[in-house]
């Protein structure tokens, strides 16, 4: 009897009115994609290891055109074969930084598994992502800020995806999908409950009324306390929704690990931002008080701290032609608002304005019982 059960369930599953439905959402061509390599010259200095990554960049690369993107594969060990985990990924167009390649790449003509025929050429096999595969397009610009930053990027994770709308559909059956109430956390005795979703919840950057992926993606980036969640070393996959006019960004590995300091912008990004919240979006808690949410103020200089200091002796931003930035400096020691007292684990500036577009800026932190100042530059993009 239980055998038949089983197999009468297995019919009505196969037979189900959404199985056509769901198909439609994969990938439409499954075939892998064979993109050639062209040897490619590199200047000494004009690419850079990325966070962490201990390597000497070779003077020359192997470059891929996929879609609209360039990418740059490193042969760190010289042995005419590119290997994930050990090799190295930079795309121009983002920045100097060469990041460890992972096995799993989101772009945004797909996401892909790599396998390489030594230096010749790259397969790249589509990932079936079922519903998620319509967040491909939006969900790549994570790539882009994380490669932007030195980090290796993440991969678009399906039952993550799955699990935010949980959450999303949590939030509407309780009414909490307008802008009031509370939008990370679940009560398991109301309606919609589910351990999956109440995780999502907790560990995702939250927009409501906000559909638009990249833009919340883009706003996160440019936010301090959120924009942290999406500067994790060690994220190495996400999962997004844009359900019920709520959208979601849910990272992996939601935590700070003691290591060495970590800048951003990086030393020799390009493109960044100019403005906190990409000049759209306020923050919560409010890390400019006076302001609304720092809408006004400039992008948000970050140094992940890891432990290892709470405070800064001196500090300043500076533009190309040397004159000082007005801004905000918040520390542990010293936090901007009460509501962070440890002030995420890090040291902030936030400029009293947007940056100008298409200038360098160098800043300069010298920590308490510190050798010397750190400095670093970073370029803005077009404003």
């Amino acid at each position: 009897m239980r055998h038949a059960t089983s197999v009468l369930l297995a019919c009505l599953l196969l037979a189900r009115p959404g199985a056509t439905e769901q198909d439609k959402k994969k990938p439409a061509d499954k075939k892998p994609l064979v993109v050639p390599l062209v040897k490619t010259p590199i200047k000494k200095g004009a690419l850079r290891a990325g966070h962490e990554l201990k390597a000497e960049i070779p003077l020359q690369a192997w470059q891929a055109k996929i879609g609209t993107e360039t990418l740059l594969f490193v042969d760190f060990d010289g042995n005419d074969q590119i290997v994930p985990g050990t090799d190295g990924l930079s795309m121009p167009s983002t920045g100097p930084y060469v990041v460890l390649l992972p096995e799993t790449l989101l772009l945004k003509a797909g996401q892909f598994k790599l396998a390489f025929e030594g230096t010749k050429q790259v397969t790249l096999t589509p990932d079936d992502l079922g519903a998620a595969q319509q967040h491909v397009a939006d969900a790549s610009v994570f790539t882009e800020i994380r490669l932007r930053a030195g980090l290796k990027p993440a991969a678009l994770d399906p039952q993550m995806c799955a699990d935010c709308d949980k959450h999303a559909d949590y939030l509407k059956a309780n009414g909490l999908d307008g802008r009031e109430g509370p939008a990370h956390e679940e009560d398991p005795a109301k309606p919609g409950y589910t351990a999956e979703g109440a995780a999502a919840g907790m560990a995702s950057n939250v927009i409501k009324t906000v559909r638009e992926i990249r833009k919340h993606i883009m706003a996160g980036y440019c936010q301090p306390y959120h924009g942290i969640t999406l500067l994790y070393p060690g994220t190495d996959k996400i999962g997004v929704t844009n359900k019920n006019n709520v959208s979601m960004i849910y990272v992996s590995n939601f935590v700070q690990l003691s290591g060495e300091l970590f800048f951003h912008p990086a030393d020799g990004a390009i493109g960044v931002p100019t403005a906190l919240g990409n000049g759209d979006f306020p923050e919560s808690p409010n890390p400019v008080p006076g302001t609304q949410g720092g809408l006004g103020a400039g992008y948000p200089i970050i140094v992940m701290l890891n432990g290892r200091y709470t405070d800064v002796e001196s500090a300043e931003l500076v533009d190309g032609g040397g004159k000082p930035i007005k801004g905000l400096w918040s520390t542990p020691a010293k936090p901007a608002n009460p509501a962070r007292p440890d002030n995420k684990g890090c040291v902030f500036f936030i400029p009293s304005r947007p940056l100008s577009g298409n200038t360098l800026y160098r800043a300069t932190i010298k920590f308490p019982g510190g050798d010397k100042p750190m400095s670093w530059s970073f370029t803005t993009g077009p404003k």
